[in-house]
C-alpha cells in the first residue's frame, strides 16, 4: 500500500510542477532544477555562475518547512533571482526567464565535465 501511495504522490507532484511551469511562463518567469545536493557540486557551480555574471548577494531568508531549505537571493542584471537548496534534495533556480536560462546554461557547462 505504501508503494502505491508513493507512486500516486509522485504522479501528483509531476502534474503540479508542470502546471507551475506553465503559470511561471505566462508571467515571464522560470524555474529550473539544476541538480541535487550534495552530489556533483551543483551549489558551488551555481554560486560560481552567479559570481561570473556579477550577482549581488541579497542574503538568505528563512523558510518554515519541515525540511531543511536554504533560500538564497541574488540580484543579477537588475533582476532578483532565488537559489533554493534543499538539504539532500533538489537545487532549484527561480527568477526571470532570460536570466535563469543563462545561469542554468552556465551551471550545466560547469558540471558537465565532472559527470563524464
Amino acid at each position: 500500500m505504501l508503494i502505491v501511495m508513493r507512486k500516486l504522490f509522485k504522479s501528483f507532484e509531476r502534474l503540479m510542477l508542470a502546471l507551475l511551469g506553465c503559470l511561471l511562463a505566462v508571467a515571464g518567469r522560470r524555474r529550473v532544477v539544476l541538480g541535487d545536493w550534495p552530489n556533483g557540486d551543483v551549489v558551488e557551480a551555481a554560486l560560481s555562475a552567479l559570481q561570473e555574471l556579477g550577482a549581488e548577494n541579497l542574503g538568505a531568508k528563512p523558510v518554515n518547512f519541515p525540511v531543511d531549505v536554504e533560500n538564497l537571493y541574488f540580484r543579477v542584471k537588475g533582476r532578483r533571482v532565488r537559489l533554493w537548496v534543499e538539504q539532500y534534495g533538489d537545487v532549484t533556480l527561480w527568477g526571470p526567464r532570460a536570466v535563469v536560462s543563462e545561469l542554468a546554461g552556465r551551471v550545466a557547462e560547469k558540471i558537465a565535465p565532472q559527470r563524464t
